[in-house]
């Protein structure tokens, strides 16, 4: 049999040059695109100004509330009101007298010298049992009512149902109303 000579290759395999340049392109991103701890962050300088005095609460003191942040809970406040700061306030009113009904889930409450606030119950009203929803207002009754104060100018919640199936704008004249997310009578 006759012997083939086997010639080595002499140099280095291509695979490894592969390996060398992606190893190499590799660094190169990282130089370039890595996090460079050696940046200086400019700014301008903050102007210093003394600290509000301020009186330590002791152990018998209660922080206090602000008029803003407590809900509304005399009807007179929101009736009495000439611009709309009360916007937004949360209310939670108690013994008040429902003297009209407008629709299922609208209705005039009014104060004791008659001023009257519109209210919109947050209702979802369930025509196929005949249920008016959650509670069933009527006028004459004594409720108390739990929700917040909203600008008449935005109309209600697109998905809420104030008469029939649904919604109504709000009575003429109403320049803020109590959107009630709960009414018990």
């Amino acid at each position: 049999m006759a012997e083939i000579p086997i010639e080595k290759k002499k140099g280095v395999p291509g695979w490894i040059w592969a390996v060398l340049a992606l190893i190499i392109l590799a660094l190169l991103l990282w130089a370039f695109l890595g996090d460079d701890d050696d940046d200086v962050l400019v700014t301008e300088p903050v102007p210093v100004t003394a600290p509000a005095e301020t009186t330590p609460m002791t152990d018998n003191m209660a922080m206090e509330t602000t008029e803003s942040d407590a809900p509304i809970t005399d009807l007179t406040t929101i009736t009495g009101a000439t611009d709309n700061s009360i916007v937004g306030r949360e209310v939670d009113l108690t013994g008040i007298n429902v003297v009209e009904m407008r629709s299922d889930a609208g209705f005039w409450i009014a104060d004791a010298s008659g001023e009257r606030v519109y209210v919109v119950l947050d209702e979802q009203i369930d025509r196929s049992n005949n249920v008016e929803g959650r509670v069933n207002v009527d006028a004459g009754d004594t409720v108390a009512i739990r929700g917040a104060i909203r600008d008449a100018a935005g109309g209600i919640p697109e998905d809420t149902v104030i008469y029939n199936d649904r919604a109504r704008p709000l009575p003429d004249g109403v320049e803020r109303y109590i959107y009630a997310q709960a009414v018990t009578k």
